[in-house]
């Protein structure tokens, strides 16, 4: 998916089934920098899993919620079509990928709702950018 809709961040906002992991890092969108990307995402899994551990979550099931974002890492097609930033958000219910048209920082954070800042000051942006203001 593409920068997410207001129904979409709406829809992520009401996520309460923790915890809840949210992914952002910049991309690079073609050339050799493209091989940066998943390395980045697999530091912010490495992060999330201490993360996890730190709080008394049992590595097991870290890796039963987190598998479907380590498995990006080695879909190498998928790294090859980015846009300027990367935003994953996993749950035990919810696994959303979302290509993002402005670069974020690169940050991992894991909490009981997912971590949606980045995306609403981007949103707001980019409705400034459409009304000329």
């Amino acid at each position: 998916m593409d920068n997410p809709p207001a129904s979409e961040l709406r829809y992520l906002m009401g996520i309460n089934e923790g915890p809840c992991f949210s992914f952002f890092l910049p991309t690079r969108k073609c050339g050799v920098e493209t091989l940066q990307n998943p390395i980045r995402l697999k530091n912010l899994l490495r992060q999330a899993f201490q993360t996890a551990q730190a709080r008394g979550i049992h590595a097991a099931r870290v890796r039963e919620i987190l598998t479907p974002v380590s498995d990006l890492v080695d879909h190498y097609e998928f790294w090859q079509h980015q846009n300027e930033g990367l935003a994953v958000f996993r749950s035990p219910g919810v696994y959303r990928v979302c290509r993002l048209f402005l670069s974020v920082p690169e940050l991992m954070i894991m909490g009981a709702r997912f971590h949606l800042k980045p995306l609403l000051w981007r949103a707001w942006i980019i409705s400034l950018q459409r009304t000329g203001r």
